[in-house]
């Protein structure tokens, strides 16, 4: 799944969920707790967890272009680091934190939150 998937099916599924995945650059461990709709804590530092979104609107098929590039990483420089690395595009990406992250993963599968 990608990181907004992850986290966004608590409210498909309408359960907490436990995301386990590691940064997409260096690794490490990244562990996200969903429970009662909300963010519960993360791991290894919640506030530094960033998550690289695609511009959606800049593709007709989602599974095949944006969901293999939607990725964890445990902190803004790495993210920074794999930018610059893969070339990732400024104007069809976003680095979003934890929080960002898990409110577009409400606002992609949820009904009506």
């Amino acid at each position: 799944m990608c990181a907004i998937d992850a986290l966004g099916c608590t409210f498909t599924f309408n359960q907490d969920v436990v995301v386990t995945s590691s940064c997409s650059n260096s690794g490490v461990a990244i562990r996200v707790v969903v429970k009662d709709r909300k963010l519960c804590c993360a791991l290894p530092d919640r506030e530094s967890i960033r998550v690289l979104h695609a511009d959606l609107k800049a593709s007709d098929s989602w599974a095949s272009c944006c969901c293999c590039s939607m990725l964890f990483f445990k902190s803004q420089g790495d993210y920074d680091q794999f930018a610059a690395d893969h070339e990732v595009c400024p104007d069809h990406s976003f680095c979003l934190d934890l929080e960002e992250a898990f409110s577009v993963g409400r606002m992609l599968f949820s009904d009506g939150e």
